[in-house]
């Protein structure tokens, strides 16, 4: 009952050994929209142009090709749609201030 109280002061006691945790889970709300692709993964016999967005406005994705997870800092800043010729698997995530990053998302063409 005392979890949203606002008090810095209150704390929780527990009969279980490390039994304090309280989590808060606030989903949506605190999380940066996730990555979608279009078209989405697949097989081309033909080169494809791959675009890729956000819900969340002003968030910035960063993108990679070489299997690693892209950061804030760490990654190729999207800027528009990836042209691939060949096999290629894209790691992307999206990143927006005072927010959780998103969900990774990871799609092979």
């Amino acid at each position: 009952a005392k979890a949203l109280d606002g008090s810095t002061a209150t704390f929780f006691d527990s009969s279980v050994a490390d039994g304090q945790y309280v989590g808060l889970d606030l989903g949506e709300a605190a999380q940066t929209a996730p990555v979608l692709a279009s078209p989405s993964p697949g097989v081309s016999a033909q080169p494809v142009s791959v675009a890729l967005s956000t819900a969340t406005p002003g968030a910035l994705i960063r993108y990679t090709l070489d299997g690693s997870v892209p950061t804030a800092t760490n990654g190729l800043a999207y800027t528009g749609p990836l042209s691939l010729s060949a096999t290629a698997t894209v790691v992307a995530r999206a990143f927006a201030p005072d927010l959780a990053d998103s969900q990774i998302f990871t799609g092979t063409w």
